[in-house]
């Protein structure tokens, strides 16, 4: 996720007819492909200076999504006036998410997909010749990408099949289950607890993270993965 941000000066006098206007285009950024949320916040000492925060999914949302389409248009029809003189637009992205923003957070993605198979290693070379899949050492696929927040931190979902006797996906009853990121384990467990979810007592740790366990209201195990850069 990417934040706009840009400081707002307005003509004197001018704050009042600004603010109304802002609200009559802030339906029409609102609707702009990749838009996240906005807010505009106004100086306590300077009464005609303006922040504007604007989060995109991404850079090209804003650069040009937005600003190439008719509706920025509009847009500068509505608030360009205002400004004196005109401000400079500077993007930012997500460096270390705060504390109260991380224990906000519950799942922040997909760690991992495990299934049982009848024979896994034949299954994987199926999976590698007609599917391309690259296999690690130990048989198992890791998807690496980018994080949506944090474009310089990379993060990996691990795929592989487990033997149809497996009992790792215990007390479970499917035969699969789920890994999911997590951003902070034990806030997230103490939530889950007092919402009544039963936890699975123990919390492992490994070099690469920590995780838990649960299981959903159908019987299927969820394994919860605080990984170690989180």
């Amino acid at each position: 996720m990417i934040l706009e941000s840009a400081v707002l000066q307005v003509r004197a006098g001018t704050g009042p007819e600004f603010e109304l206007a802002f609200a009559h285009a802030s339906k029409i950024i609102s609707a702009a492909p990749g838009y996240v949320s906005h807010e505009l916040q106004r100086c306590l000492e300077l009464p005609e200076q303006y922040l504007l925060l604007v989060w995109w999914r991404r850079l090209e949302d804003h650069t040009v999504g937005f600003r190439g389409s008719p509706e920025y248009q509009q847009w500068r029809r509505l608030l360009h006036h205002f400004y004196d003189p005109f401000p400079i637009v500077e993007h930012y992205e997500l460096a270390y998410p705060g504390p109260a923003a991380r224990d906000a957070q519950r799942v922040t993605g997909l760690g991992g997909v495990f299934f049982k198979a009848r024979d896994p290693d034949a299954l994987r070379a199926w999976y590698q010749r007609h599917l391309g899949l690259s296999l690690r050492t130990d048989g198992a696929v890791v998807f690496r990408w980018r994080e949506l927040e944090r474009t310089g931190s990379v993060g990996e979902t691990i795929w592989n099949p487990f033997p149809a006797d497996t009992s790792y996906f215990e007390p479970g009853t499917a035969p699969f289950m789920v890994n999911y990121r997590v951003a902070n384990l034990d806030t997230l467990l103490s939530k889950l607890r007092a919402e009544g979810i039963a936890v699975d007592g123990k919390i492992k740790q490994h070099a690469y993270g920590r995780f838990a366990w649960i299981l959903d209201p159908e019987g299927n195990r969820i394994e919860l993965w605080e990984p170690s850069d989180a």
